[in-house]
């Protein structure tokens, strides 16, 4: 567990590196242009660095063998695993990521003005001078399923521990069991309920 929290702080310490100081350049300052290398830089590594929701699957599947396995925890729950859950991951979303990054460099583009704060994919698909039909299909497709699948597996693992926990007896045994997952079912709302509020976007902060 503290593995997989090791990597999420990793995350999020890489995002922030990624987006803040360049936003911070933008805002304080009266040139807002960025470069169109350092656009698909940014948006690339943006992209790999969204493996948040395998990570809460991983840890997922830990609380469930916590819970309703606990003698085996260690036996399943191996640092061999954890590499290996970690390692198929980064090679995912890494893929994933240079997909994208190569299809939206392929565009041709209308115009120069970024409707978001940093190069995201959904703003630069806008200034396509043409629809980007092949981008469109595999943000439904591929995209969906890379972030829904993990969702769908985080599901189903608190759907078999919900179960066990409605087969305890033992108050002790019961507050245990949901000490254990409070702090991981409030990162999962977090994650989720942010990827369903990032709809909106921002007025045009950037100039290619």
């Amino acid at each position: 567990m503290y593995f997989f929290l090791s990597q999420l702080s990793f995350i999020d310490i890489f995002l922030t590196t990624i987006i803040v100081p360049q936003m911070l350049i933008h805002t304080l300052s009266v040139n807002k242009t960025i470069s169109f290398n350092h656009c698909m830089i940014q948006l690339f590594f943006f992209l790999v660095m969204g493996r948040e929701g395998h990570l809460l699957a991983a840890m997922a599947y830990g609380s469930y063998v916590a819970i309703c396995d606990p003698l085996r925890y260690f036996a399943i729950i191996s640092r061999c695993l954890c590499l290996r859950i970690t390692l198929t991951s980064w090679v995912v979303v890494s893929l994933n990521s240079l997909l994208y990054s190569v299809l939206v460099t392929r565009l041709t583009f209308c115009g120069n003005q970024v409707t978001h704060f940093f190069c995201d994919i959904t703003p630069l698909l806008k200034l396509s001078c043409t629809r980007p039909v092949v981008n469109e299909m595999l943000i439904f497709t591929e995209g969906v399923a890379v972030v829904v699948s993990p969702f769908l597996f985080i599901l189903g693992s608190y759907a078999r521990i919900g179960v066990a926990i409605a087969c305890m007896h033992s108050v002790a045994a019961l507050r245990k069991a949901l000490s254990t997952c409070s702090s991981h079912i409030l990162a999962v709302l977090l994650l989720y309920a942010s990827v369903c509020l990032c709809t909106h976007v921002p007025p045009a902060l950037l100039q290619l």
